[in-house]
């Protein structure tokens, strides 16, 4: 999944673009004008633009004119828009968000307008939709998958003779023979707080033993025993300990993503945890790097590799769309085996396919994320609260920088937890 920093609201008018398939903004509001909500950019955005311009096409009388707002502003660009009152019709939502906007009733449930044989999927996009939307009801098409693997520099690991990981002790392996070198292991942007959470996932997950979903649905239905809360303490230290022993380069808590990824493609570093958007930043900010991956190490034997990530990208119908018929056939139509195919093929798209008939174009790195994929379990930074989300994200680096343990900063969590389950603002009862 791509996380969302924290930015000032000052920012959010600066970073908004408007870009219309008829007259903008100004365009006719008649009954076949269509507002969509997207937070897509680049070669997503452009795709995007192809594709409203195609429905046209094979639809006269109707436009859609398309709002689009940065990631990192996308939520509050949305939610001031429907505090004002303003027409929206479909929406591009961020897996980060859809629970919290299905939960705020910002969205309808599509099966009335999308027709599902023309928009086939895979049934694990299906049952994420629903852990997502915590009900029956259909509340978004998924387009994509986003996995994650650790990407490893190919010249640093043959020049080392270093052999691909599967365990962490592996990993602290590889460490010890880095150490006297000007190479540490790993490497990330430490300096942007909202990766933490990412790489506690796929610790999480195996300290749980496999359980991470199970243990953390406890935890936010308000079980914040010792044996729960236990978890989540030695994750946090464990995600410490990786700095304090030296598996991370120093100063990997002052870096942002572009020194982050200065530092592996120069071979400073080993490796870099991400997902698989990731390969767009190696291909823009290094084309020749070479480079691999490989999933995420494991705690030990009969334990199963558990990379983080989920359904990406969902397309809604707003719970007050003024034509959910017309959003409902466009959404059909987008995630239609031949719209996607075309995605893949003009390289849209940054995450996998969960479309039958619809694949990326075949490269190592592709056909090992293919590989990597089906083991996928949820972000849990995507079913947190919003509140939750944050309080991880600087929870992992207090503990990190040696500000607060981990017992401490769990104690403030489940505070935080308590405070809203009193007022009502968690996602359980």
């Amino acid at each position: 999944m791509r996380k969302i920093p924290l930015l000032l609201i000052a920012m959010l008018l600066l970073s908004v673009t408007l870009i219309s398939c008829d007259d903008g903004p100004g365009g006719s509001q008649d009954e076949s004008h269509l507002i969509l909500y997207t937070e897509f950019q680049g070669l997503a955005l452009e795709f995007l633009r192809e594709q409203t311009e195609a429905f046209s096409e094979q639809n006269p009388g109707v436009t859609i004119e398309i709002l689009s707002a940065e990631s990192q502003v996308f939520d509050t660009f949305f939610k001031t828009a429907v505090a004002g009152g303003e027409q929206i019709d479909v929406v591009q939502v961020n897996i980060q968000f859809f629970r919290d906007y299905v939960q705020s009733g910002f969205l309808q449930p599509i099966s009335p307008y999308v027709d599902f044989e023309r928009a086939p999927k895979i049934d694990m996009a299906w049952q994420q939709e629903s852990y997502f939307s915590m009900s029956d009801e259909v509340f978004g098409m998924p387009t994509s998958l986003d996995s994650s693997a650790i990407y490893y520099n190919r010249a640093v690991f043959e020049e080392f003779g270093l052999d691909i990981p599967v365990t962490w002790d592996d990993v602290f392996a590889i460490r010890d023979a880095l150490e006297g070198t000007d190479v540490s292991a790993l490497v990330y942007a430490g300096a942007e707080p909202w990766w933490n959470p990412m790489h506690f996932n796929i610790m999480f997950y195996q300290i749980t033993g496999n359980r991470g979903l199970e243990i953390n649905d406890r935890f936010m239905s308000g079980d914040f025993s010792p044996e729960i809360i236990q978890y989540y303490v030695d994750t946090l230290q464990f995600f410490a300990d990786l700095h304090s022993e030296g598996v991370f380069i120093s100063g990997t808590q002052g870096m942002d993503l572009p020194s982050a990824i200065g530092v592996l493609t120069s071979g400073r570093a080993a490796m870099f945890y991400m997902g698989t958007w990731f390969r767009m930043n190696l291909a823009e900010s290094a084309p020749d790097f070479d480079y691999g991956v490989f999933p995420v190490p494991t705690m030990g034997s009969g334990l199963q590799s558990q990379p983080a990530g989920s359904i990406a990208v969902m397309f809604c119908i707003y719970v007050d769309a003024l034509h959910p018929e017309i959003a409902g056939e466009f959404i059909t139509f987008y995630a239609s085996p031949e719209v996607q195919q075309q995605g893949f093929d003009q390289e849209a798209f940054v995450g996998l396919s969960i479309t039958p008939g619809a694949a990326p174009i075949s490269t190592p790195v592709n056909d090992e994320f293919g590989r990597i994929a089906p083991s996928t379990v949820i972000w849990l930074d995507a079913i947190w609260e919003p509140e939750i989300i944050t309080a991880f994200q600087q929870g992992c680096q207090s503990v990190i920088l040696g500000e607060r343990t981990a017992q401490q900063v769990m104690d403030d969590i489940v505070t935080l937890y308590q405070q809203l389950r009193e007022q009502g603002r968690t996602f359980f009862d």
